[in-house]
């Protein structure tokens, strides 16, 4: 039976070429449109997802006093406090900007940005070395991990490890190119490589480098020390791991403490609240000040799919309102088929497996067009900061195919059902004010 509603509604659009070629096209174009949209969600979604231990990271969040909305940036004594007087607290660890500049080694130069983290870093997060011991890469003052590509431009085929490098900051930074006069910050050993992977993930670096080296730099003045300081709240990325038995209220009960506590005493900052972050709702998640990078916050994509779920009922409704328009072409076929004995179901199937087919026959040429369209979109100036690969998965795929389907079903049921109604007499003499017959007809 189904293979004969497949036959009959391939020669159907067959027959129909330009009402085909019409529905096809239109529904194909918002198709795109909307796959386009999925491929970035599904992109977005992606971050962060490869880290053992995700599902017990969370960012915090600072909600000062006099401003309006949410800082992804904390003070630095942040961490070190939870993490001491919080027994939930497994582990704490923060990224403090302002290390970006040039490093020099033999005749060999790259430009570098990053973070000083401590070593709670390699801990927590599953990045993986290829060359060097996570445990111990950022024990020392002065010590520095690189990707793989800062160590292919500065040390060639050369063991990295163990390599002391010149540094001098330009105050650069992800998100801010801004030129400054060099300043020389001294020498500082590779201990680490990071391994050449394409990590997805909200944390961007070239460089990572020992927190202990502030303590230098900050007595040569060559930078603010903010280990004390609860009132600098610009500069650093809190990052808490949670034990297995704690949960989010907890933390969030532990934050509203501390800030009562530390932020009482200073008129700018009463009030100020600290909110957990988990870190798989940071990509794509609402929108926050001082993010490490540019990203589209999550109403952005709501608002996306309302638009293209706009476009789609266009589209469904166009291929409804040609279906309708073409009664006086299919009368007679109703006609005869209902005195050859075809029931109302069947008549309503076959013009939804028309519909069907139509749907799909629109989702290959929708994935063509896709092709052409994600192309153009990643060639833009704007995914530079947006880093979208827009790569599909099984998942992905699968809720094309769905997709299709429920266009299909949606576009066709209103005629399925309109032009399975029409009496047969009536439908055989052609005339033009068919009306629809009874259920049982």
């Amino acid at each position: 039976m189904l293979r004969n509603y497949f036959k009959v509604g391939i020669r159907n659009i067959l027959k129909y070429k330009t009402f085909s070629f019409i529905n096809v096209l239109g529904l194909a174009v918002a198709m795109s449109v909307f796959m386009l949209i999925i491929l970035m969600l599904a992109d977005q979604k992606r971050y962060d997802q490869f880290h053992a231990k995700k599902d017990r990271i969370y960012r915090v969040l600072m909600k000062p006093t006099q401003e309006s909305g949410l800082r992804a940036t904390t003070p630095l004594p942040l961490a070190e406090a939870l993490k001491t007087e919080y027994s939930m607290i497994e582990d704490a660890t923060y990224l403090r900007r302002g290390f970006g500049g040039d490093a020099v080694y033999d005749q060999n130069f790259a430009e570098m940005k990053g973070y000083f983290t401590t070593p709670a870093f390699f801990r927590m997060f599953s990045y993986t070395l290829e060359k060097g011991n996570s445990q111990t890469a950022l024990n020392e003052p002065n010590a520095m991990v690189v990707t793989h590509q800062i160590a292919t431009q500065l040390f060639g085929d050369e063991n990295p490890i163990g390599k002391i490098v010149a540094f001098s900051d330009r105050g650069i930074n992800f998100g801010n190119d801004e030129k400054k006069p060099p300043v020389d910050w001294g020498l500082f050993t590779v201990t680490g490589v990071l391994a050449d992977n394409k990590y997805k993930s909200h944390i961007k670096f070239d460089v990572l480098v020992s927190a202990s080296s502030l303590q230098r730099l900050s007595t040569e003045s060559k930078i603010n020390d903010l280990s004390a300081n609860w009132t600098h709240h610009s500069s650093t990325y809190t990052y808490l791991l949670l034990n297995d038995n704690a949960r989010q209220e907890n933390l969030e009960t532990a934050l509203g403490q501390l800030a009562s506590l530390r932020f009482s005493n200073d008129e700018n900052l009463q009030e100020s609240t600290l909110i957990p972050q988990s870190l798989t709702n940071i990509t794509p998640g609402p929108k926050v000040n001082n993010a490490p990078f540019i990203t589209l916050p999550i109403f952005t994509y709501y608002f996306l799919i309302g638009l293209a779920l706009v476009v789609l009922f266009a589209a469904c409704l166009n291929y409804t309102n040609l279906s309708i328009a073409r009664v006086l072409t299919r009368a007679k076929e109703i006609g005869v088929r209902k005195v050859n004995g075809a029931r109302r179901k069947s008549l309503i199937f076959q013009f939804l497996s028309e519909s069907i087919i139509t749907a799909f026959l629109s989702l290959i040429v929708a994935v063509g067009l896709l092709f052409l369209i994600k192309s153009a979109f990643l060639k833009l100036w704007v995914n530079q900061y947006l880093d979208f690969d827009l790569k599909a998965n099984v998942a992905v795929y699968g809720i094309f195919i769905v997709l299709a389907l429920l266009i299909g079903v949606v576009a066709g049921v209103f005629p399925a059902f309109r032009l399975s109604g029409y009496q047969p007499i009536k439908a055989l003499k052609g005339m033009d004010g068919l009306a629809a017959g009874r259920q049982g007809a």
